[in-house]
């Protein structure tokens, strides 16, 4: 292995997306339970893997707010703030090192013109919201940050919206771009 997580970040991604709209949609709590126990077990990681690839850590974090937003009164009250606490504590304190230039890895992701500023501000983002009211003060500084980040971004969908990177890149960017975009305007 090369020491990437970003495969099981992905289809942990893809899973809460399933997983929360099926539980959506049924109100099934099968389906919000078994989204519980993934939060639990991409919480109980050592960490998401910031030193290696900042997209693994801001990936983890849009699933991780996804599953906890969607799958929020299938927790008691106990265990939703454990595992709230726990992913801050994996993808936003991470983040807070980078947006404060005190990372000890690759931190370019917060002022980058490419994919990463979006993919990776939007994923931290994305926890910032869903994970607010248990330490509101840092989850605000950080979505801050993290909007101010984007911001580096913007300009190369000019002038007409295509993206630099080329298509594969652009596709990539844009569904990540969304997910942050409608939390953020559902959130906000």
């Amino acid at each position: 292995s090369s020491g990437r997580l970003l495969d099981l970040a992905n289809s942990t991604l893809s899973f809460m997306e399933t997983m929360g709209f099926v539980y959506q949609m049924t109100q099934d709590k099968k389906y919000g339970e078994r989204t519980v126990r993934e939060l639990e077990a991409i919480a109980s990681f050592t960490d998401w893997a910031p030193q290696i690839s900042f997209l693994e850590t801001a990936t983890f974090s849009s699933a991780f707010a996804i599953g906890f937003d969607w799958a929020y009164d299938c927790m008691d009250t106990d265990t939703a703030k454990k595992l709230a606490e726990r992913a801050q504590a994996l993808g936003l304190q991470n983040a807070e090192l980078a947006y404060t230039a005190s990372a000890s890895f690759n931190d370019f992701w917060w002022n980058t013109e490419t994919n990463w500023g979006i993919i990776c501000n939007g994923g931290i983002s994305n926890l910032a919201m869903a994970t607010a009211e248990y330490n509101t003060d840092q989850c605000m500084t950080i979505l801050r940050d993290a909007l101010r980040s984007i911001e580096f971004t913007w300009y190369r969908f000019a002038p007409d919206g295509a993206w630099h990177e080329g298509p594969g890149y652009w596709s990539y960017m844009l569904t990540h771009l969304s997910r942050f975009e409608s939390s953020y305007l559902t959130a906000m």
